[in-house]
């Protein structure tokens, strides 16, 4: 663990202030800087699990961000494909063919997506 340059400082102005001390002094002192130290360790450990857990957050946050906008490209094929399915059909059989080929891919954009979005989460 790297201690901080004021951490170091309070440690090493303990540490010269030791020797000069009486025992029951000296031992409340070196308890102290030791408990410093461990106090700063716990620190540094709870700052890395927040942090691991915010880049966590985030990353799940672009994941469904990206699922978002998949969908909405999605929808918009949908609503395209329905409003080709809206115009007038004309009279000759080859008229209505293309309107029952677009109406035949609707269901196949749906499985489409279905699986696209299960792999993604």
């Amino acid at each position: 663990m790297k201690l901080t340059p004021e951490i170091q400082q309070v440690t090493e102005k303990g540490k010269t202030l030791v020797p000069t001390l009486n025992e029951p002094d000296r031992q409340i002192l070196t308890d102290k800087l030791s408990s410093l130290t461990t106090k700063l360790g716990t620190l540094s450990a709870n700052i890395g699990d927040k942090l691991t857990h915010l880049q966590a957050a985030i990353r799940e946050f672009q994941q469904v961000s990206n699922i978002i906008v998949e969908s909405v490209k999605y929808l918009n094929d949908v609503k395209a494909e329905v409003n080709n399915l809206n115009r007038p059909v004309g009279s000759a059989i080859e008229d209505s063919q293309g309107l029952l080929a677009n109406y035949e891919v609707l269901p196949l954009f749906t499985l489409m997506f279905d699986v696209y979005l299960r792999a993604m989460i």
